[in-house]
């Protein structure tokens, strides 16, 4: 009996499986390089105004 052997199709699962995890870090580093987790600094801090309590009515 002869076997034929399947043509390889496309890229070896290897790499596939490589570039998973290479294009996670990828996105990572440019999400982190690009500024997407850097909180915005304000002049001023937003004041707490403080309310009397208010008068019980009996």
């Amino acid at each position: 009996m002869d076997h034929d052997e399947k043509p390889s199709r496309g890229m070896p699962r290897s790499l596939l499986y490589a570039m998973i995890p290479i294009g996670f870090v990828l996105l990572v580093g440019i999400m982190v390089f690009g500024g997407f987790w850097t909180n915005e600094a304000t002049e001023e801090p937003n004041e707490v105004v403080e309310e009397p309590p208010a008068p019980l009515d009996q």
